[in-house]
């Protein structure tokens, strides 16, 4: 089974390494399998995609990176003033 080719850009953009995200795949296409009467049909997919997300946002809920870019961004613009 592939991975949808924005899975790299999901991944990017909640925090989580492109391996943990295939895996939260793999995850979300199991468990829509198990619920799913048909397999390969685009509602399937869009429900595997749903769940992809989701479980990507309650990952992204327990890490515990600090969002410093603000932060430094305003450090650099007064660095950089007169």
């Amino acid at each position: 089974m592939k991975a949808p080719k924005n899975l790299p850009w999901h991944a990017r953009k909640a925090g989580v390494s492109v391996e943990r995200a295939e895996a939260l795949w793999r995850k979300a296409v199991r468990e829509t399998t198990a619920n799913a009467d048909w397999v390969g049909t685009p509602e399937f997919w869009g429900a595997s995609e749903n769940r992809f997300l989701e479980l990507l946002e309650e990952e992204k809920n327990t890490l515990c990176a600090p969002n410093v870019e603000t932060f430094v961004r305003s450090q650099h613009r007064m660095g950089l003033l007169p």
